[in-house]
């Protein structure tokens, strides 16, 4: 769903380094490495544990790169990031600030995996225009543990062009594999060992605290102590800068990190006041704070005075911007701080937790206030909050993943006491695909409602609303799990029920029920539900996700109409009102634009075109479908596949559609690709293969009576063909009541493809007369709408009846599609005709240009569908297009030729 309201503020202090006032000492064996300044490699990762300077060595070479003119952006992590919209939102407003560019076109939905990686595709897209050379710093790396957001790293590093760099810190890398890059000399590396201070750095570190005096035998003995790790050298230069005894305090502590950490903090805090000790308390709650946010929490009015104080002190407080409002402590001084406060006060660190919750909620930042709410295991202020604003973050920010992990820690006492929350849980559920546990959140709903109803004083207004939201989901879940009995009945009664209810909510109900009475062949019906929505939606609708989908569902309705032109023009409209109105297009809804855009063009015959928008819509998150868009995708792709020649190929990509709609438990898009299926092998000659699995899918029986159930309406089509040749007779006529039906429904384009099959039928009996009658029958219903393919589909038979034809001058516009189709016919069914820029056959499109472009690396085939956002079949499709258009049969032979003909 798309934001129509402006989305909660990104933290600034998240783009900028920390930065410590201690004074910097020369390590010039951690300098930027020459491979790395000069691009030859292309990553940089350096893991750690805490305490050992990673932050300062990035912000250092941040400083080195931005001094040899490369761009530097800047993103912080921390846990919140793990949820994909929201990293994507950063990651976006990382690189706008290093590009001077606007980041609107990262705020989309990009939970899914479709419209994420999309969007990264288009970033890539942008990065290579570029003439400047961009470094990406992601430091922390090691809080993120959300696979969607992983893999988005994993491209980044792998996959990015070459103007973009990456410099990766973390205290573990171990979440991202880099094997290849370390393999490809890619990747620099530093360690644990490396970033161990050497005795001579400790010396100019002391030397530059003002800490001359300590002995060698002192200095060798505390890098005994510390095993040169940089954080416990620091905090124990705070405490020699005071101490009477250097020796004794560096003998007192011994052991492992750990045990330096608690000792030297123990040691540090004796030495402060109380009030400071309560500012480091109260303060070391949030990762990042300023002068604003620590005044709420302390109730002191010179914070900020507070805040500079301890930076000048080098007490672990890093400043995040140059005008020195955000600060941020070091990670193990804010591990440790937040421990011995919890221990010494947890009541008192509980509420520091809720004042900077509400501070954040003042501030509008929602997000982090929930956050911090939860923390403080403040139900009531958590779930209020939550509810006020679950829409709005979950649907029009996209944080599908936030409100999982929220309800996984929210009591069910709450969730049950604000049920917007459990609402729009279920939806997220809905949105991932998982139809158990929604269904179960339903449920949950239910016994509440229940509940409620049996209360001595029913709150009637809150059942209701209650009612009205589980009819809703149930509604939207019948749709997406392609139950069209269950859609129909729900949201026919929903609609009936609440017929005020808000524009989005009767938009998206009404949708359910265009999309049910389609499928159940009520075609009439549906289109005037879907005109009545077409005269509010556009208008009253809030957000883009209901009004997109209308588009997709009326796409879908005026393709079984057989209104192609129709289609076109609505696809289109859909495609430009959503990238005006948004600022940025829905992906996933546009994908299934393309979609249908392609099946429409390839309809047309207008090939180019239809293998732009075939590229457009292939969706690849084939664990969660729509049952149109698969029907669509599959059958335009297989078909295209076999006008190029290829049928062994189409039939493939149609098993793998039909094998994923069984998965799933589709009964409709497996029904379509096997007709589609035995109508192959049938034209082809096969007919034991298509008889066998016309039987196996129970496709075998011609259907009697008016009311066709999905079965009965392929069947029409698959007996029909395994029968023609051995008793043509029989199945023309059998045909007549299929061909009424079409017209009766207002099926035009099912009605030719019957009328197809009832000319060969007659061709094959021998009745040529009557065979070229139905065709010219055809011609005429053909015409008008501009369908073309269902003739040359048929090859030779209807070639042979098309050049029988005689058509009147007054039938202009059937004259000129049978002058096309007998012009055609007599060439090649595949297009000879050169590309004038290339001297190919065909040009390549934008896409294939671009695996061509990849296909000169040393990347293996699954890599190159990893960098492109693809399956390794899909990238088979398009490699098997690519040789084909140049006339080779290798990868070697397709760069040779490419590179003779200028393309690479």
């Amino acid at each position: 769903m798309s934001p129509s309201q402006p989305q909660t503020p990104l933290l600034e202090s998240k783009f900028n380094p920390a930065i410590s006032a201690a004074q910097l000492i020369e390590r010039s064996r951690l300098d930027v490495p020459d491979t790395f300044l000069d691009a030859k490699a292309t990553v940089a990762g350096i893991s750690a544990p805490a305490g050992y300077g990673k932050s300062t060595i990035l912000a250092t070479w941040q400083q080195t790169l931005s001094e040899h003119g490369i761009r530097a952006a800047w993103l912080s992590l921390d846990e919140n990031d793990n949820d994909p919209a929201r990293f994507m939102r950063y990651l976006g407003g990382a690189l706008s600030r290093a590009l001077d560019t606007e980041s609107r076109h990262w705020s989309a939905d990009l939970n899914s995996d479709d419209q994420r990686l999309i969007t990264l595709e288009r970033l890539a897209a942008q990065l290579a225009t570029l003439d400047v050379r961009v470094c990406l710093f992601l430091d922390d790396l090691h809080v993120l543990e959300n696979k969607s957001v992983l893999d988005t790293v994993h491209w980044l590093a792998h996959y990015a062009p070459e103007q973009l760099q990456l410099v990766l810190a973390g205290r573990s890398l171990a979440a991202l594999p880099l094997s290849r890059l370390r393999v490809r000399r890619k990747l620099v590396e530093l360690g644990e060992s490396d970033l161990k201070f050497t005795t001579e750095e400790a010396r100019s570190f002391f030397s530059s605290r003002g800490i001359s005096a300590l002995s060698d035998a002192n200095l060798h003995m505390l890098m005994a102590r510390t095993e040169g790790w940089p954080a416990g050298l620091e905090l124990a230069g705070i405490l020699l800068e005071s101490a009477s005894d250097p020796r004794s305090l560096i003998e007192d502590f011994t052991g492992n990190e750990q045990n330096v950490m608690e000792y030297l903090g123990e040691v540090l805090l004796e030495q402060l006041d109380q009030d400071t000790r309560e500012f480091l308390f109260a303060t070391a709650q949030f990762r990042r704070v300023n002068a604003e946010l620590a005044q709420q929490v302390t109730g002191l009015t010179n914070a900020q005075q507070r805040l500079d104080e301890l930076h000048r002190g080098n007490f672990f407080l890093s400043r995040m911007d140059g005008d020195g409002r955000w600060f941020r402590y070091h990670q193990l001084i804010r591990d440790f701080l937040c421990e011995r406060g919890q221990q010494e006060n947890p009541e008192q660190s509980r509420e520091t937790l809720i004042r900077g919750a509400n501070h954040y909620y003042a501030q509008d930042l929602h997000y982090e206030a929930i956050q911090c709410a939860m923390r403080a295991q403040a139900w009531d202020v958590a779930g209020a909050w939550l509810a006020q604003h679950v829409e709005d973050l979950v649907l029009r920010q996209g944080y599908l993943q936030s409100i999982m992990d929220w309800m996984q820690r929210l009591p069910q006492e709450w969730a049950d006491r604000y049920p917007k929350i459990r609402i729009n849980y279920a939806f997220a559920l809905t949105f991932f695909g998982r139809h158990q546990e929604t269904e179960a959140q339903i449920q949950q709903l239910e016994a509440l409602r229940d509940r409620l109803a049996q209360a001595d004083q029913p709150n009637h207004k809150v059942i209701d609303e209650l009612e009205c939201a589980i009819g809703g989901q149930r509604s939207y879940l019948y749709a997406l799990m392609d139950n069209r009995e269950g859609a129909l009945s729900e949201s026919k009664a929903w609609l009936e029920r609440w017929p005020d209810a808000p524009a989005d909510q009767r938009g998206g109900i009404s949708n359910v029920l265009t999309f049910a009475y389609k499928c159940f062949g009520e075609l009439d019906t549906a289109m005037a539900v879907s005109n009545d929505v077409m005269r509010w939606v556009p208008s009253k609708t809030e957000g883009y996700y209901v009004f997109s989908w209308f588009y997709c569902v009326r796409c879908y309705l005026l393709l079984k109409r057989g209104e192609f032109h129709a289609a076109r023009q609505t696809a289109i409209e859909a495609l430009e009102t959503l990238e005006r109105r948004a600022g940025r297009a829905d992906w996933l809804n546009s994908s299934y634009l393309h979609g249908v855009l392609a099946m429409v063009y390839y309809e047309f015959g207008e090939m180019p075109k239809a293998e732009a928008h075939l590229e457009m819509g292939l969706s690849e998150d084939d664990n969660y479908i729509q049952a149109d868009h698969h029907i669509v995708r599959y059958l335009t792709q297989a078909r295209f596949q076999r006008w190029r020649g290829d049928t062994r190929q189409g039939l493939a990509i149609m098993q793998q559609g039909r094998a994923i709609s069984e998965r799933l438990n589709l009964p409709r898009p497996a029904m379509s690709l096997v007709a589609e299926e035995i109508t192959w092998y049938a034209r082809d000659g096969q007919l034991d293969k298509a008889r066998e699995l016309a039987a196996r899918y129970h496709l075998d029986v011609m259907p009697e009576g008016a009311n066709l159930d999905l079965r009965e309406e392929k069947s029409y089509r698959t007996v029909a063909r395994c029968q023609l040749q051995e008793c043509p007779e029989q199945v023309a006529n059998m045909l007549n009541s299929g061909i009424q039906h079409c017209v009766a429904k207002g099926l035009p384009h099912r009605q030719l493809e019957l009328m197809m099959l009832q000319a060969m039928a007659l061709q094959q009996a021998g009745d040529v007369d009557q065979a070229v009658e139905v065709v010219t029958q055809a011609l005429m219903v053909a015409a008008p709408r501009g369908y073309y393919r269902v003739f040359r589909d048929e090859g030779e038979p209807i070639a042979k009846l098309l050049a029988r034809v005689k058509l009147s001058d007054q039938q202009q516009a059937a004259a000129a599609l049978l002058k096309r189709l007998l012009d055609e016919s007599s060439q090649s069914s595949r297009p000879r005709g050169q590309d004038g820029n290339t001297g190919l056959v065909e040009p390549l499109t934008q896409r294939e240009l671009q695996i061509l472009g990849r296909l000169q690396s040393d990347l293996s085939n699954r890599e190159i569908a990893e960098a492109i956002f693809v399956s390794e079949g899909t990238l088979k499709w398009h490699l098997h297009n690519i040789y084909g258009k140049l006339g080779v049969r290798t990868r070697s032979g397709a760069l040779a030729t490419a590179k003779d003909l200028g393309l690479v």
